[in-house]
């Protein structure tokens, strides 16, 4: 039963491809599912490509690659890590503009980095998992989206993160407010808010 979270690739990914080198006869015989298009997703897919796996799919809930750097598009919304280390280890960017670089910035340098390494035809957009399961018999995964289609695959990835996920608390009025209602992680950026009066619910960083 091949199943990988991100955490566990981050500590052993190198051990992990080394097992699918070995572990399938053919590798035109191994099929890879992978959940989410951000950093990790990319990063698997490209792996993938060094091994010589070309059978996998890239399932991504948006409608665009980068992960958090797709969703997140708040006014500031920008990495706290300088550019030069977060950067693909196999994609280098002389071109960064700032030490700090802002969301579309990092999303452009990801798209490049997947149309580059011939990953973007894999990812499938618009395409919610709901369900998995090990079916014992067959020996794959059964993946289930939201629209009623299914996946099978000799191994799963699950690349999906934290970061994008919104929590909309109650407060009271709130039925009566008639205003503007944004989560940071669903930014409208068409509203302009000059002259409008703000409130902001929440004091991390966004």
């Amino acid at each position: 039963r091949s199943f990988l979270s991100v955490g566990l690739l981050l500590l052993c990914s190198s051990c992990y491809f080394t097992f699918l080198r070995t572990s399938y006869a053919s590798k035109d015989n191994l099929e890879v599912l992978i959940i989410g298009a951000g950093i990790s997703g990319i990063n698997i897919a490209k792996r993938l490509n060094d091994i010589g796996v070309k059978n996998y799919k890239i399932l991504e809930e948006g409608s665009g690659l980068g992960g958090t750097w797709f969703w997140n598009k708040y006014p500031g919304c920008a990495c706290d890590i300088p550019a030069v280390l977060y950067s693909f280890s196999w994609h280098y960017n002389p071109a960064w503009t700032k030490k700090f670089p802002e969301a579309d910035e990092i999303q452009e340098y990801m798209e490049d980095a997947a149309n580059a390494e011939k990953i973007t035809p894999h990812i499938q957009y618009n395409t919610k998992v709901v369900k998995c399961a090990w079916k014992e018999e067959e020996g794959k995964w059964k993946v289930e989206t939201s629209d009623g289609a299914t996946y099978e695959a000799n191994v799963l990835v699950n690349a999906t993160g934290l970061l994008h996920q919104t929590i909309t608390p109650k407060f009271e009025g709130d039925e009566v407010f008639k205003g503007v209602k944004m989560h940071t992680a669903r930014w409208d950026r068409s509203i302009d808010l000059k002259g409008k009066k703000v409130g902001v619910i929440g004091t991390g960083c966004s």
